[in-house]
């Protein structure tokens, strides 16, 4: 969840990704609502919330595609975190973890809502954390992302999760 305090409104993300027990697709994972509120009354104006998913996006991509519908411990796609910037979504991409990069999402907000998901152009940002490490949080900051880092795979494939990072990203261009 993230706030876009000029837009008046929350972002959530469903993962993307499969069930860690079964490895099961539930489609409503596959999720991305933004969530219109009215500050000054404190309230949620729910007749406007509305859905996308980067999922159509994500089965033809070339850095993705292969790892859509697998299960995390297989390097599976998987969303942990979400950040607005300036108009911009960032996912924070837990897995795939590839060559030591975990990656960034970058969408602009209107494109992903208006467009649904097909024909929109995200940019993908590698981020070296280091071998089988993903993203488990982004935040927006000055000048760039506070990235949480952890293991890509850990959880769900019975390796231990107690290894975390915190790191600065400065912006792309």
């Amino acid at each position: 969840v993230c706030l876009a305090g000029s837009e008046k409104a929350f972002y959530v993300t469903g993962s993307h990704g499969v069930g860690k027990k079964h490895g099961d697709f539930q489609p409503l994972r596959c999720g991305i609502y933004r969530v219109p509120c009215d500050p000054e009354k404190g309230t949620i104006l729910t007749a406007e919330i509305s859905r996308s998913s980067l999922l159509p996006w994500l089965e033809n991509s070339r850095e993705f595609g292969a790892s859509i519908r697998r299960p995390l411990q297989q390097n599976g796609f998987n969303i942990e975190g979400i950040a607005h910037a300036s108009g911009y979504l960032y996912f924070g991409v837990r897995a795939p973890s590839l060559d030591g990069k975990a990656f960034i999402i970058e969408v602009r907000a209107d494109d992903l809502f208006h467009q649904q998901g097909s024909g929109i152009t995200p940019r993908v940002h590698p981020v070296p954390l280091g071998v089988d490490t993903g993203i488990r949080e982004i935040a927006a900051v000055a000048g760039g992302f506070l990235i949480l880092s952890g293991s890509a795979a850990a959880g769900g494939s019975g390796r231990e999760d107690s290894s975390f990072a915190l790191s600065f990203v400065p912006s792309a261009g």
